[in-house]
């Protein structure tokens, strides 16, 4: 009987392979951990892949949007936007990313991921596309598909978006987060930032 981690490998490529239907099956009959591997399966698309995200994101797309299994049907339900961007005029389009399935009765399909599983799955790919291929503006794509405020803030900071990360910041009044952003700024040679950053610690007590 193979352990548990040939068991995950197999999963993994079937799901890079785009064999999703059998992978989430074998996930499923296996009881593997399911964000492990839609993690590791994600990070080794965006390793080969990386010229094209894509195939990535079709894969996410899977991670979120699933079978009913009451109906073998594909029911799409969205969620709301998260709280860090309504009222923002932030485009409508990413909501097809947080699509969860439901069956007849309305009861969403356990096999989605979590909010918080999201983030780190979409955040292990933001990481390959900054630190592995150097390429700011597919990690920037990933970035603008996480769910929490906080990994959203993160993202930007990664990919060097610092306003962006900072006025995120002061419209959630998150003091922790302008540190990070402030950080950042210092390391690059953004003055402006990190001053701006400085000037709002100070309200807190912070320098």
């Amino acid at each position: 009987m193979p352990d548990l981690r040939v068991r995950a490998v197999v999963a993994e490529q079937l799901l890079v392979l785009g064999n999703f239907e059998l992978a989430f099956r074998t996930i499923q009959m296996l009881h593997l951990n399911t964000a492990a591997i839609y993690e590791s399966a994600a990070q080794r698309l965006c390793i080969r892949l990386r010229s094209s995200p894509e195939p990535v994101f079709s894969m996410l797309q899977q991670f979120k949007v699933r079978p009913a299994a009451s109906t073998g049907t594909r029911t799409a339900a969205l969620l709301s936007p998260p709280h860090y961007m309504q009222h923002s005029g932030a485009n409508d389009g990413r909501a097809v990313w947080w699509g969860v399935v439901e069956d007849a009765d309305g009861v969403v399909d356990q096999g989605t991921v979590s909010d918080d599983d999201w983030d780190k799955i979409v955040g292990a790919c933001v990481d390959i596309f900054v630190e592995q291929h150097q390429d700011m503006r597919t990690a920037e794509q990933f970035v603008e598909k996480l769910q929490n405020q906080h990994s959203h803030v993160v993202g930007l900071v990664k990919v060097g978006k610092l306003k962006q990360a900072y006025l995120s910041a002061v419209k959630q009044n998150r003091p922790d987060q302008m540190q990070l952003i402030r950080d950042a700024a210092e390391r690059s040679g953004a003055t402006t930032i990190a001053q701006l950053c400085s000037k709002y610690l100070v309200k807190f007590g912070l320098t």
